[in-house]
């Protein structure tokens, strides 16, 4: 079984759900509690579906290199961050994984090139923050900035995907970061049931 095959299987998520309102707002509702106790309130995740439908119906515009790739994301988690919970507090952490989870479905689903595949971020959540020594963030789920300090946080989140992309060159069996991410996820999942 392919790796894109394993996590379609284990998400159990169909390729097509973005055109559909309340499958694409049922699998980001399941992505946004793998964060959170207790759910998005409809009004946001309507809204937020709606945003992302953009990216999902033109992912050929999406950056394959990794400059372009990492400020394409800034951008796009920082617009998360505001669609979930406003200005004042910007949920990063959340953000980063619904961003990651979500290029990740676009990566299972054979929506991107390979360039773009090559660039994509891992999502960071707790297992991928007990892999990295001394990590600058805690706990992912608490990693909260604001519009002053994203620049700040931004380079920490960085720093993270920095680390485990030099990963890569460690195991030559896996031709993109995701594909690693994939199937440590998945070894997790099992152990994990």
């Amino acid at each position: 079984m392919t790796m894109k095959l394993q996590y379609i299987t284990d998400i159990k998520c169909d390729a097509n759900i973005f055109p559909y309102d309340q499958d694409a707002i049922n699998r980001l509702q399941k992505i946004y509690r793998t964060a959170r106790k207790g759910n998005l309130k409809e009004d946001k995740l309507t809204n937020l579906k709606d945003y992302l439908a953009n990216i999902h119906k033109e992912p050929r515009s999406i950056p394959s290199n990794i400059e372009a790739f990492d400020s394409f994301a800034k951008e796009i988690i920082k617009e998360i961050a505001i669609r979930i919970n406003g200005t004042r507090k910007l949920k990063f952490g959340i953000a980063q994984k619904i961003f990651n989870l979500f290029m990740k479905d676009l990566w299972a689903w054979d929506k991107l090139k390979p360039e773009q595949e090559s660039v994509l971020h891992w999502p960071i959540d707790k297992g991928v923050l007990d892999m990295v020594r001394k990590p600058a963030w805690k706990a992912w789920t608490k990693v909260v900035t604001t519009e002053n300090n994203l620049n700040e946080t931004f380079n920490e989140y960085l720093h993270i995907q920095n680390i485990l992309r030099s990963q890569l060159l460690k195991f030559p069996q896996f031709h993109t970061a995701i594909e690693m991410e994939q199937y440590l996820w998945h070894k997790f999942e099992l152990i994990n049931q």
